[in-house]
């Protein structure tokens, strides 16, 4: 799983590849995806949890990634 965010709200593609065993001290279990998405999208901005297999393998154009902001509704980063 991937998490995508605009982090200039003009639609071009910030993406998160998170740490898949990386510990949350709160709970000493490994951070959910949503606990990921939560802590390392900037404040205020929302945010996507997609497949990674929506994310492009070839990264040649990755500045020119861009999505509907409107897309972005699995929450808001704190």
């Amino acid at each position: 799983m991937r998490v995508v965010f605009s982090r200039n709200g003009d639609g071009r593609v910030s993406v998160i590849y998170p740490v898949e065993t990386a510990i949350n001290p709160k709970t000493g279990k490994i951070f959910t995806i949503e606990e990921i998405a939560k802590k390392d999208v900037p404040t205020g901005l929302k945010y996507k949890i997609v497949e990674d297999s929506e994310i492009p393998d070839d990264q040649t154009f990755r500045d020119a990634w861009r999505v509907d902001l409107a897309d972005l509704t699995d929450g808001v980063g704190e």
